[in-house]
């Protein structure tokens, strides 16, 4: 770990000629999840726009492998929160003195209050992007309602990434907050594109429903699995994501490849027939903005859903009820070509919802982009 004067030292160089610096407060690692996690995606667009991004990471990395995944770049620190609020009180300082400073808030911790004080006091602007109803298990033992609420009002800029998140954001804070949902990667998941079949998917012939994503979450729904791989055994189920031993006692045609690194995600999506997210639907669920299907849908790739909010009006993801209308609609929309009016709304679509067209509106709102806040 480097000590305070070295730490500082690498903000201020990072800083030096850039468009200005960004100090993103994320869950976790950059590198988590495959490095396809929303923090991750916007600190590598505001890297791209000459920008200084301060990544400080609240949590540990989550995986139980190690991908060997590493962002390097010349505008990028890399900081825990602790050693952050131990060592970069003259860093954020002298980037408030000499920059546009933007703070944004992902998780919202005692920790970070003060910061986002010094941000402010500093002629900064501040963010509370609120991604998840962190009052359930996401949460942990950190959240706090309290604490949630002083981050909200103490934010310049209120965003969140689900219309149930925005409504919760707007009543702790007394103001509008605006939606940002999540996006894909323009630069990864282009359809059209033609890629190998991946080695560890079932052999050429067998037709493959693809779920992309977390499986240790209580949102998962493995007794609506158990059925949909009963019913449709010529149907192979694939479940890319870290695997911690979920989802045992389900049929042979289940099949679980692990974690995979965004980079590597296309290929699987573009030799599946259908995408299918089984997840319960609760106050987690409908206040979630699922990240894997911006992807499907950039790559062509139909998904079969619950019927959840923050999924309505996105062509090619149908929403259902019911365990039977879910299991008939993936068995459908398996053995379909895709309508080229669906492919064509589909690729509409995903041109309006990259992350790049995110990060747009967000420098917009915070000023980033014009040189003062909207």
């Amino acid at each position: 770990m480097l000590t305070e004067v070295l730490l500082t030292e690498r903000i201020l160089e990072a800083a030096a000629g850039a468009r200005g610096a960004v100090i993103l407060l994320s869950p976790n690692p950059i590198r988590d999840t495959g490095g396809g996690q929303r923090s991750a995606q916007i600190a590598l667009e505001l890297l791209e726009r000459e920008l200084c991004v301060v990544f400080v990471a609240h949590g540990e990395v989550t995986e139980t492998v190690d991908l060997g995944l590493r962002v390097t770049h010349p505008r990028l620190i890399e900081v825990p929160l602790r050693q952050w609020i131990d060592d970069c009180q003259r860093a954020l300082s002298t980037l408030l003195r000499s920059t546009r400073t933007v703070g944004i808030t992902q998780v919202p911790v005692r920790e970070w209050l003060p910061v986002l004080g010094r941000i402010h006091r500093g002629g900064g602007v501040t963010v509370f992007d609120l991604i998840d109803r962190w009052e359930s298990e996401l949460g942990g033992r950190w959240y706090s309602p309290r604490i949630e609420r002083r981050t909200a009002r103490a934010s310049d800029v209120l965003v969140a990434s689900a219309p149930a998140l925005v409504a919760h954001l707007t009543a702790l804070a007394g103001r509008p907050a605006r939606l940002l949902p999540n996006a894909f990667n323009a630069r990864v998941f282009r359809s059209g594109v033609s890629h190998p079949r991946p080695s560890d998917l079932p052999s050429v012939g067998p037709v493959v429903a693809l779920y992309v994503g977390s499986l240790w979450g209580g949102w998962m729904d493995w007794s609506l699995v158990h059925r949909l791989a009963t019913a449709l055994p010529e149907l192979q189920l694939v479940f890319v994501g870290d695997h911690r031993g979920e989802g045992r006692g389900l049929p042979s045609n289940c099949h679980f490849l692990g974690l995979k690194a965004q980079g590597e995600l296309p290929a699987y999506l573009a030799h599946a027939a259908v995408g299918f997210l089984p997840w319960k639907v609760d106050p987690v669920t409908q206040a979630t903005s699922p990240l894997k299907v911006y992807e499907c849908v950039a790559m062509g790739l139909p998904v079969i859903a619950p019927v959840l909010e923050p999924l309505e009006g996105i062509p090619g993801v149908e929403g259902v009820r019911g365990e039977d209308a879910f299991i008939a609609a993936v068995d459908r929309r398996a053995k379909a070509l895709v309508p080229e009016e669906l492919r064509m709304a589909m690729h509409a679509f995903a041109s309006r919802n990259s992350w790049s067209a995110r990060v747009d509106s967000l420098l917009e709102i915070t000023g980033l982009a014009s040189g003062r806040p909207e």
